[in-house]
């Protein structure tokens, strides 16, 4: 049986995917954030300024937290299968 901190989570179905953020998801931070329908739900990480920020946080919650077994949530991602509409 996988115990909770040896594999990073990712769960699939038909319309979405949760799995652990990573480098190539930094560009569409800054998107999503601004979005005041998404911003009420997403972690505080996520509203920093710039790119190299988001990057030292996605590396510090996905890495060293995950690896310390602090943090195993606030570093997933929820990625729509679709084209997403954030205002709804």
């Amino acid at each position: 049986m996988t115990e909770l901190f040896d594999v990073f989570p990712y769960i699939e179905n038909d319309k979405v995917i949760i799995r652990k953020m990573d480098m190539n998801d930094v560009a569409a931070l800054p998107e999503i954030s601004n979005n005041d329908n998404v911003y009420k739900y997403i972690s505080p990480f996520l509203y920093k300024e710039s790119n190299k920020m988001l990057e030292t946080a996605i590396k510090n919650l996905g890495g060293r937290d995950f690896e310390k077994k602090k943090l195993i949530i606030s570093n997933d991602g929820i990625f729509s299968k679709q084209n997403w509409n954030y205002n709804t």
